[in-house]
């Protein structure tokens, strides 16, 4: 990971780069609508003059003393003084001069920090950015972390919620697993008998509840129920085996984990490509990516999203500084949250 004064040094340029490319810009439309202007008053003056009679008044043109620069090489009296495209030329870029020592405008780890959020500017934005917001200088430099609601981004051909969904069908079939070896499994295998003479012990289920244990085991009774004979053994070889927990929770939740992160690398290089100065962290150390733009109050407020990958719900929060997240703490998933 860069040191802070490495990121902040590289942030810097970068933003002053974007600063000189926009007055590149600016200074080029300017060398093409100058001439064209010039032009527009100059054909106004001469139809005034024609107009004034001061034309018809002047003495014959075939009279008049032509005059000539005869000089080999003479230039123009008024030569060009606009940019042109050489780069040596010097071009005026405006751009903004940081202040020594100044530093990026982060949350402070240790702040209380409120859910609440507001409108700034026809954006949504958290209460620690509104308080920085309104109190801060138009130049100073903030960390901007953005988030939405991506869930209709097309990855591989598949929205993100479709994703999201599958992982949380999925990550309960090791649970279902665990119940069905425990307690369900011998009572599906007698199939519909189970409700009309029950089972041998005496327990008898209501045809609905068998109904709805036959959709809730769905997946588990072709693979463990054959011929009316529950295959115990192979279900508790396949839990002690710890496959489950590969096929069902974690290989769905890192496909959908790269398909959040898919959608906010394409972002992240949509806002480069503009000139935008973002990172992408992770922040939590568990592969998810967070994006923070870095930008003034005044470049903010003029800002606006880039919302055609489909997401909604764009928020806007302070971030912290990347190495403040070095000792959260985070859980794998399916981890059990201890009390």
């Amino acid at each position: 990971m860069k040191s802070s004064d490495e990121m902040i040094q590289d942030l810097y340029e970068r933003r002053e780069q974007y600063q000189k490319d926009k007055k590149t810009k600016q200074a080029k439309r300017m060398k093409v609508m100058l001439p064209v202007a010039c032009a527009c008053i100059v054909a106004l003056i001469g139809v005034g003059v024609w107009k004034s009679g001061l034309i018809t008044d002047r003495k014959d043109p075939a009279k008049e003393t032509e005059i000539k620069n005869d000089k080999p090489g003479a230039e123009s009296q008024f030569p060009n003084t606009m940019p042109t495209d050489n780069p040596k030329d010097p071009i005026p870029t405006g751009e903004m001069k940081e202040k020594p020592g100044k530093d990026i405008i982060y949350l402070d780890p240790d702040a209380t920090v409120s859910d609440a959020y507001g409108e700034w500017r026809g954006k949504t934005v958290s209460s620690s950015l509104l308080a920085v917001l309104d109190s801060c200088a138009d130049d100073d430099v903030i960390a901007i972390q953005y988030g939405c609601d991506c869930k209709w981004y097309q990855y591989n051909g598949t929205a993100i919620v479709n994703l999201e969904e599958e992982y949380g069908r999925s990550r309960q079939i090791p649970s279902l697993m665990y119940q069905m070896l425990k307690y369900d499994g011998e009572y599906l295998a007698y199939g519909s008998a189970i409700y009309e003479t029950g089972a041998p012990d005496g327990t008898k289920w209501a045809k609905e509840f068998y109904e709805s244990q036959v959709v809730k085991y769905k997946k588990l009774i072709d693979a463990y129920i054959v011929d009316g004979v529950f295959l115990r053994d192979k279900l508790q070889e396949e839990l002690d085996s710890g496959r489950p927990e590969e096929t069902y929770v974690r290989i769905p939740y890192e496909r959908w984990q790269e398909a959040v992160n898919a959608f906010y690398g394409e972002l992240a290089s949509r806002l480069c490509a503009d000139g935008v100065p973002v990172e992408l962290y992770d922040t939590y150390k568990d592969g998810w990516k967070q994006l923070v733009l870095f930008m003034t109050k005044e470049e903010f407020a003029a800002f606006a999203m880039d919302e055609t990958l489909g997401q909604t719900g764009s928020e806007y929060s302070l971030a912290l500084r990347p190495d403040s997240y070095d000792d959260a703490i985070w859980l794998e998933p399916g981890t059990a949250v201890s009390e």
